[in-house]
């Protein structure tokens, strides 16, 4: 039998397991971003594939999405890159600093806001401290 998630115990997740997991993380979709060639960034295996540029968008986009999702209590299919970021190196770096900002956020939540239920668009709802597991 599965215990009920508490305020305690959602804290605890989030503090014990997930913070240092998602450090780690951090550090490998940072050097998959930064293996990126800027002369390659056109690159597409196949004419339907995304080009290796539209996928360091997509990975770092949607990599900090999850993390706001636990912050502000909402999924935002909107999240965008800053015009500035055209490049690899220039979306690493914007994922970086990100990154860092919603990390000390998510290291000041507290149980009782991890718990709070989180609609994803009508697919599913997860407390805010599971909304990693879709990531």
């Amino acid at each position: 039998m599965s215990r009920p998630l508490t305020p305690e115990l959602a804290e605890f997740w989030l503090q014990d397991l997930l913070l240092g997991t998602l450090k780690n993380e951090h550090r490998t979709t940072m050097k998959i971003l930064e293996a990126v060639p800027a002369d390659k960034a056109d690159y597409r295996p196949d004419p339907v594939s995304k080009t290796a540029m539209e996928l360091v968008r997509h990975i770092a986009v949607a990599d900090l999405r999850f993390l706001e999702t636990t912050i502000n209590a909402e999924f935002s299919a909107t999240s965008t890159l800053p015009d500035s970021a055209k490049t690899p190196p220039e979306v690493a770096a914007w994922y970086s600093e990100s990154f860092a900002r919603n990390f000390d956020k998510l290291a000041q939540l507290k149980g009782d806001h991890l718990l709070k239920i989180t609609d994803f668009r009508g697919v599913f709802s997860y407390p805010r401290s599971l909304s990693f597991k879709s990531a």
